[in-house]
């Protein structure tokens, strides 16, 4: 999933009832966090998991920082989620990276 872009990345996850997803999260570098935040949202835009994540630097100043983050097992119903990343700056507060989507399918 690309952060930062508009609309839906088009992934498709098909998850177990109960069982937990890797989500390839690709963050636009930018310097002067300290670390990130990812929060899951679900369809109806409820706040349902967030995870910190550090700050890794990347010697191309145009990469991103590419993450595999295991989202852990919950009872999920199917539909688009989306996934709001936010970089914790040094005094203590928090800007909006970007966000993305994605459909969870349920079985």
């Amino acid at each position: 999933m690309n952060i930062g872009t508009l609309g839906s990345d088009g992934a498709v996850i098909p998850v177990r009832s109960g069982e937990g997803f890797v989500l390839l999260l690709r963050i636009p570098l930018q310097r002067g966090y300290t670390s990130y935040t990812a929060d899951l949202y679900d369809p109806n835009q409820i706040l349902e998991w967030t995870v910190t994540l550090p700050v890794t630097m990347a010697r191309d100043a145009s990469a991103r920082d590419q993450r595999a983050v295991q989202v852990p097992g919950a009872k999920r119903k199917s539909g688009t989620y989306s996934v709001v990343v936010r970089g914790a700056t040094e005094g203590g507060g928090s800007e909006e990276v970007g966000r993305g989507s994605f459909e969870l399918q349920v079985q």
